[in-house]
């Protein structure tokens, strides 16, 4: 009997063109399979299919008479280091993607637009070699959360929590076959996209608060949450389209604490009579915030992921280690109105 670890599995995934439909996906005429990588060193962390049973007990009895079946729902939890911008389409939609040269520039537009007022689902395929292959297609995925996050002498880690509602029986052929590296590939294997793929670690990564780097940034996270949720409809228990709602992004900082400005930014929120420098000027005017991630190259070679955030509401500020000896950081917690995502890489469109 075979035991399975991770080195028999992959994970692949492709945007669909309609709700559960993935037509001509991949990048191939010869049939539909997702080849998509979400990142490097993607992990399952979870993963769950509930068939929402429903007991029916009767009269002259204690034990349940027979058992009916609800809503179909999936839930999937996906972590990955940060290489690609690729996945921002599951929140922002499909990116506008500027070829004069390289780097490519390309642009996922702030949720005001109305590709993005839609939930842009895919399909994610997980495959394990057991000797008897098992391969599970779940579609019409959508991604409820997705957050990035580093630390000082860590990686920059994204986590996705995906629901899904549609799943087929699963199939004993790897139909993906399954995805490898383009430059490593194999004969009869399908390549795995996107070809940019850069590790980025803390060390890549910089914030600005008004257009000024934010001294010694121990640890940032962002995180955007479509709020959305599948629809179900008479005549099956799968779903059979997905919405959002109010588009929340959020997240923290550390930083040492060198003075007073982002104190100050937490006091202005408060109702303070007469302030007319209250909470409001955090809006239009307010502190743009930035998260830039680059490889440090230039030109065909280039790889950047830039976050610009607007209408920054900065709602707590906590103090650490103020303590003989030991460094004193300041803790910020905010939210944001809008985020724009620009990509720079050597790829024409997104793959």
């Amino acid at each position: 009997m075979v035991i399975a670890t991770g080195a028999r599995g992959y994970v692949a995934y492709e945007f669909e063109d309609t709700f559960g439909a993935l037509l001509n996906a991949g990048n191939s005429s010869t049939g539909e399979y997702p080849n998509k990588r979400f990142g490097l060193q993607e992990k399952i962390t979870s993963w769950t299919l509930n068939n929402n049973r429903i007991v029916l007990p009767t009269l002259n009895q204690t034990e349940p008479e027979t058992f009916a079946y609800g809503q179909e729902m999936g839930t999937l939890g996906i972590d990955f280091i940060l290489s690609n911008p690729w996945f921002f389409g599951a929140i922002y939609g499909a990116p506008t993607s500027v070829t004069s040269g390289a780097p490519e520039v390309h642009t996922y537009a702030s949720p005001t637009t109305a590709a993005t007022k839609d939930v842009r689902s895919f399909r994610t395929e997980i495959g394990l070699d057991l000797g008897t292959d098992i391969v599970r297609t779940m579609k019409g995925c959508i991604c409820r959360t997705f957050n990035i996050s580093t630390s000082v002498g860590g990686i920059v880690q994204c986590s996705a929590d995906i629901a899904y509602s549609n799943e087929d029986a699963p199939t004993s052929a790897l139909t993906a076959s399954p995805p490898v590296d383009r430059a490593n590939g194999v004969a009869g294997a399908q390549p795995s996209l996107p070809s940019t793929k850069f590790p980025y670690t803390f060390a890549h990564a910089t914030l600005k608060l008004n257009n000024a780097i934010v001294a010694k940034i121990q640890r940032v996270d962002i995180n955007f949450n479509q709020n959305p949720d599948l629809l179900w409809g008479i005549g099956s228990h799968q779903a059979v389209e997905a919405y959002r709602r109010v588009f929340e992004i959020t997240g923290t900082f550390e930083a040492s604490w060198v003075d007073k400005t982002l104190l100050d930014d937490v006091l202005a929120q408060v109702a303070i009579p007469n302030d007319a420098a209250r909470a409001e000027v955090l809006d239009t005017a307010a502190p743009a915030l930035e998260l830039f991630f680059t490889n440090g190259l230039t030109g065909a070679s280039k790889k950047t992921i830039k976050m610009t955030l607007a209408g920054i509401s900065p709602t707590e500020h906590s103090v650490s280690g103020l303590e003989p000896v030991e460094p004193v950081f300041e803790n910020i917690t905010w939210q944001a109105k809008s985020c724009i995502v620009v990509a720079e890489n050597a790829e024409t469109a997104e793959p």
